[in-house]
């Protein structure tokens, strides 16, 4: 296949709709790829009050930082903050990647500590030697995030002494089963060159929503994950991954995608 970058290439965007979504289209569209939409997250209110109680104590002043791991947890996070007139106070803010951190800016809020590596063990590393370089004591840390997620973040920061509270700020959910005859339909006709996973929950639902078809239908095109979690996913539902970038970012994907070395 003689292309220039990804010039005619049918890539299948599952993030869910909104800002990220929206830049991966245009991020795509930029490189010539012909994007189809079919975001595999919803965003929801989470059940229960676990944010509001912690954000309570942070207008208290128990935590000395509070953690984001996505852009889509600082603004439900903030969202709940305004309902409840409640500031960050002496807390500081500590972001996975760029694009959290960005967020943050966009309300006002001052970040602390930006990861270099966009996952949640680096950004545990990086914050525990901030604590230590900073203080004698441990620290209480607030993580805001989707009602489900890894283990790894706030596992390590216990390990390292600190007092950790995690809340859900939002919940994902799978998208309807209406539109999966119409996904079924794209990957059997072969209408899809390239799926681009954005995190094991996109992968999740995904296969969730295809049933025992799933790693088959995906067989048909080429599988790109944007880091090393998403593609444990996909190998845990029995999916071929082709490409995984190196930098767990939606830029950082199409430059995994445009170095070509998966074109058959």
């Amino acid at each position: 296949m003689a292309r220039t970058g990804l010039s005619g290439v049918r890539v299948l965007v599952t993030r869910a709709d909104g800002e990220g979504s929206r830049s991966a289209v245009a991020q795509l569209r930029e490189r010539g790829a012909e994007p189809f939409e079919f975001p595999m997250i919803e965003f929801h209110p989470p059940h229960g009050g676990d944010l509001q109680r912690a954000l309570r104590e942070l207008r208290g002043g128990r935590f000395d930082w509070v953690v984001f791991t996505s852009a889509t947890g600082v603004d439900w996070t903030w969202r709940a903050m305004k309902n409840l007139g409640c500031e960050f106070g002496r807390a500081k803010v500590a972001t996975v990647g760029p694009r959290t951190a960005a967020a943050c800016k966009r309300v006002g809020v001052d970040v602390a500590l930006v990861a270099k590596e966009f996952t949640g063990e680096a950004l545990a590393s990086e914050l525990i030697s901030k604590i230590r370089a900073e203080s004698k004591g441990a620290s209480s840390v607030l993580i805001a995030r989707a009602a489900k997620g890894g283990d790894a973040l706030p596992d390590k920061l216990r390990e390292a002494g600190c007092d950790v509270v995690v809340a859900a700020a939002y919940e994902t959910r799978a998208p309807s089963k209406e539109r999966a005859d119409e996904l079924r339909t794209w990957l059997k006709n072969r209408q899809i060159d390239v799926v681009m996973f954005t995190s094991g929950s996109t992968v999740d639902n995904m296969c969730a929503l295809l049933g025992v078809e799933a790693a088959g239908l995906l067989a048909g095109c080429v599988v790109a994950s944007i880091g090393p979690v998403t593609t444990a996913a996909a190998i845990g539902h029995g999916v071929r991954v082709d490409v995984t970038s190196h930098e767990h970012t939606v830029p950082g994907l199409l430059a995994a995608l445009e170095e070509g070395a998966w074109r058959r």
